[in-house]
């Protein structure tokens, strides 16, 4: 019985955790797609992307930015350094907007306290 038990915590646990990956590959596809990033079908080009990341290739003209989903939408996310650029700046507004929210919610909680 108790190894039935640990069994289902762990499988709750573990479901929970993909799922909080999976909403995470979906905040940063928006992110992706606002930046004015290209969702494509992976290409055999691309089996050595890692999943979940940006990474760089030059295509002999320009660097390209490359994120792969391989799990989700099963494509890759392309854009150029402009684009990149515009990512990593409402990513930086969305993590500041967070830790503001989150300040304010900490001060609330303060205040409420005997």
């Amino acid at each position: 019985m108790r190894q039935a038990l640990a069994l289902f915590i762990l499988a709750a646990a573990l479901s929970g955790c993909a799922l909080i990956e999976r909403h995470e590959t979906a905040a940063t596809e928006q992110l992706l797609a606002r930046a004015g990033f290209q969702m494509r079908a992976v290409a055999p080009g691309d089996s050595d992307l890692p999943p979940g990341e940006i990474v760089t290739r030059w295509d002999g003209k320009a660097t390209l930015y490359l994120y792969a989903d391989p799990d989700v939408c099963r494509c890759v996310y392309t854009g150029a350094m402009s684009h990149y650029e515009r990512y990593r700046w409402l990513e930086a507004r969305q993590n500041i907007l967070r830790q503001l929210n989150g300040d304010e919610m900490n001060a609330a909680s303060l205040d409420d306290a005997p």
